[in-house]
């Protein structure tokens, strides 16, 4: 098989794991490349991939760092998904599978079975038109959220869920996510946390003026869009934190699940999901009698 890396380059321990694993596929018959985002002028030597351009010879992508590093991953190849092994090296680590410790018993079970299991994630679609014309396209894995870039007057906000109207929100912005991304931005601005296995979307209010504004959750095949019906500053719609879209006040922007599918690979060592939620948020551990 034939890997390719990726991650935040800039990370200590990046480049010390980027070698090891090369060292370890060194000894087999499968290739390792570097992805050319996370690439510098010193490690030239090793070769180098793009994780769009080359999908054609990449079995499956490793992302060293933390979950902002697979979401970037996932952005960067676009409509061609490959399924994808988190390191944690980074602060967060909702989205990685394998941590320093066991990386590499990880990978080489992969190499071992030739054979890779994968969880798909449905990733959300933007769509932003300006009269009816479509002028912008933007995919997300966690949330889109849409806030304002200079100011911090309230927006006014107008949510349609399937051509019905659900709200108008006077708060600082919005978030929409996926059961993925419950667990991010959404969770801390007062957002459920949802099972990765639910089928849904999340649509919450950030710092809303009324109490009574709470988030909700809608079906996954919902059709959820926003309106701006006073809007005088600058707003922008930001995609995983990883790329954004200024706004003007008559656009309009329509979020819904996209076709495309974020792969994450499934191990045999990985923690199961409620382990890693209590560890992530520091619940009990074990029962207490």
């Amino acid at each position: 098989m034939n890997i390719l890396c990726t991650g935040n380059k800039n990370k200590k321990e990046f480049m010390d794991i980027f070698k090891k694993i090369h060292s370890l596929f060194e000894t087999s018959n499968n290739k390792v490349y570097l992805d050319a985002f996370a690439s510098t002028p010193e490690n030239k030597k090793y070769i180098i991939k793009d994780i769009y351009e080359d999908t054609a010879c990449i079995d499956f992508v490793i992302s060293l760092g933390g979950d902002g590093s697979i979401l970037s991953a996932v952005s960067r190849m676009k409509d061609k998904q490959l399924p994808i092994l988190g390191v944690h090296i980074g602060e967060l680590g909702f989205l990685n599978q394998a941590t320093k410790e066991n990386y590499i018993k990880i990978i080489a079970d992969l190499l071992d079975k030739k054979n890779i299991s994968y969880k798909k994630h449905f990733l959300l679609n933007a769509s932003i038109y300006k009269n009816d014309k479509k002028l912008y396209n933007l995919n997300a894995l966690n949330d889109f959220a849409i806030n304002q870039i200079h100011y911090s007057r309230l927006l006014q906000i107008d949510v349609k869920v399937d051509g019905e109207f659900l709200n108008r929100y006077n708060c600082d912005g919005i978030i929409i996510c996926s059961p993925l991304g419950s667990t991010a931005y959404s969770l801390s601005a007062g957002g459920p946390i949802v099972a990765q296995n639910v089928e849904c979307l999340i649509i919450t209010p950030v710092s809303p003026h009324s109490l009574s504004a709470r988030p909700i959750v809608v079906n996954s095949s919902s059709d959820i869009l926003i309106t701006f019906p006073a809007l005088n500053n600058k707003v922008g719609v930001y995609s995983d934190g990883q790329s954004y879209q200024i706004l003007e006040s008559d656009f309009t922007v329509q979020i819904k699940q996209s076709k495309l599918s974020c792969e994450l690979i499934d191990t045999d060592f990985s923690d199961p999901y409620y382990t890693k939620l209590r560890k992530k948020l520091n619940w009990f551990d074990k029962h207490r009698s």
